[in-house]
């Protein structure tokens, strides 16, 4: 799913939509969820770049949108809803340490948010705010963002002894 938080969609009117029209347009019998919400096949410029970056196996990971469908939509809205629920509840999803590792600059997912969400998995976590990464932190153009978030992610399994 995208994480623990739809983002940054299109603003707050996209997301309200994108949050509540796939179930509603479901039941009403206009979509199904194999509808595509938006269609995919063209080159993605998130893809092109990060393989101008690093050269990767074209084979390993697809360097073209694809289809975002209704289902895909509604299988991340129940989990989004049993995350707040458990949440609400108090019921933590683990006990185990976890790390989340953000971006101030991230333009895919809202920072802040993923790290007010990250509180539902459960208590045992670490926060690490990066400025200025991409969305993909360990993926950034500069190296010393990606150095820093490799620091930060040794210097987390070293304090849990997983490394």
């Amino acid at each position: 799913s995208p994480f623990l938080d739809w983002g940054w969609v299109g603003g707050r009117l996209s997301k309200l939509l994108v949050v509540h029209l796939p179930s509603l347009l479901t039941k009403l019998r206009v979509w199904n969820d194999e509808s595509e919400i938006l269609g995919g096949g063209g080159p993605s410029a998130w893809a092109l770049q990060l393989f101008s970056q690093y050269n990767f196996d074209p084979d390993s990971r697809p360097l073209f949108t694809v289809p975002v469908t209704v289902g895909y939509c509604r299988g991340i809205n129940r989990v989004h809803a049993l995350l707040r629920r458990h949440s609400a509840a108090g019921a933590p999803i683990t006990i185990k340490p976890f790390v989340v590792l953000t971006s101030k600059g991230d333009d895919v997912l809202n920072g802040d948010e993923t790290m007010i969400h990250a509180h539902a998995i459960g208590p045992n976590r670490t926060l690490i705010e990066l400025n200025y990464a991409r969305h993909d932190v360990f993926a950034s153009a500069d190296n010393e963002v990606v150095h820093a978030a490799l620091a930060y992610l040794r210097t987390w399994l070293k304090s849990q002894h997983f490394a």
